[in-house]
C-alpha cells in the first residue's frame, strides 16, 4: 500500500504547524508499523512552488501534470 501526500501549499501548513506535524506522524507510524505500507511525501519541494496551485489546498492543472508525472516516476521504481 502506498499512501500519498499531495502537497498544499506551504503558507497553509504553517496555520497550525504543530497539527500538521502531527499528521504528518501519523502517516510516518503507518510505515513504522507496517512492512507493506510505504509513504510518498509531495510537500517538498512541491509545496513551495505556488504556481502549482489553484488556492491553498488545491493544485491547477499545471500542478495536477507535475505531481502526477512525478508520481509515475516513483512507481515505476517499485
Amino acid at each position: 500500500m502506498i499512501l500519498l501526500y499531495v502537497p498544499t501549499i506551504d503558507i497553509v501548513n504553517q496555520f497550525e504547524k504543530y497539527k500538521f506535524q502531527e499528521t504528518l506522524e501519523i502517516f510516518i507510524n503507518f510505515i513504522k508499523k507496517y512492512d507493506n505500507v510505504d509513504f510518498v511525501n509531495f510537500l517538498e519541494p512541491f509545496s513551495h512552488q505556488h504556481d502549482l496551485f489553484f488556492d491553498p489546498i488545491h493544485l491547477n492543472p499545471k500542478g495536477q501534470s507535475v505531481i502526477t508525472d512525478t508520481l509515475i516516476k516513483v512507481l515505476n521504481n517499485y
